[in-house]
């Protein structure tokens, strides 16, 4: 899949993606567990071979379980890390949070909390600390393919682009695109509710309603 194809997919499209993800975890299972023991004997640790069960006809070879042990947490890590580099890629490819935690597999878990989708994987990239300082603000850094500025990504709290995307070149391609559908939002917006005011609870009022939505909160 070249990466036009991947940058032009849909979120159902990226949805169908991750549940076929899903399919192939007993393949990833067994490979994760051979390459812990072609690990281990790369690495000169003791391999042990018995039957697989009582009575089995077949044997299953495996690491010393304490070294088995400190090798999959080793490649674990390795795996989250890989993890969050195809994060900055779908980041950098114009993927949305949302769909990044659509391949995450967090819909379920957001629905049930309440928690919006993309929050939750901007979250799970970058995790608040106990011990950060309260004016600190998370970001991950992603380089943007439109204009090739270093981007401090805040993640998608604001509804505008800008305030949630810090380093993009001036006049960025991608930038501008954002803001147009952010505005473009904006007066959808507008044209159905108006000035955000509630004739029958606040009659006669000229403004917008004190808590009302605006698009994107």
């Amino acid at each position: 899949m070249s990466d036009t194809q991947v940058s032009a997919m849909t979120d159902d499209q990226v949805r169908d993606l991750a549940d076929a993800a899903g399919t192939w975890k007993p393949d990833a299972y067994y490979e994760a567990r051979q390459a812990i023991v072609n690990d281990a004997r790369a690495q000169g640790k003791k391999l042990i071979t018995r039957k697989a069960w009582p009575g089995a006809c077949g044997d299953i070879t495996y690491a010393e379980p304490l070294e088995g042990i400190r090798i999959a947490l080793t490649r674990a890590s390795a795996a989250r890390r890989t993890v969050d580099d195809y994060v900055k890629i779908a980041r950098e490819e114009g993927r949305t949070w949302a769909q990044v935690g659509q391949a995450l597999g967090l819909a379920g878990t957001t629905a049930d909390r309440g928690v919006p989708l993309a929050e939750a994987a901007f979250e799970y990239v970058v995790p608040v600390r106990e011990d950060s300082l309260r004016f600190d603000t998370p970001s991950f850094g992603w380089h943007c393919r439109s204009c090739g500025g270093f981007v401090s990504d805040r993640g998608p709290y604001e509804s505008h682009p800008e305030d949630n995307e810090h380093g993009h070149a001036e006049g960025c391609a991608r930038m501008a695109e954002g803001v147009a559908a952010h505005d473009a939002e904006i007066a959808e917006w507008e044209h159905w509710h108006g000035d955000g005011c509630d004739q029958d609870a606040e009659p006669g009022c000229g403004g917008p309603r004190v808590g009302s939505h605006q698009p994107g909160g």
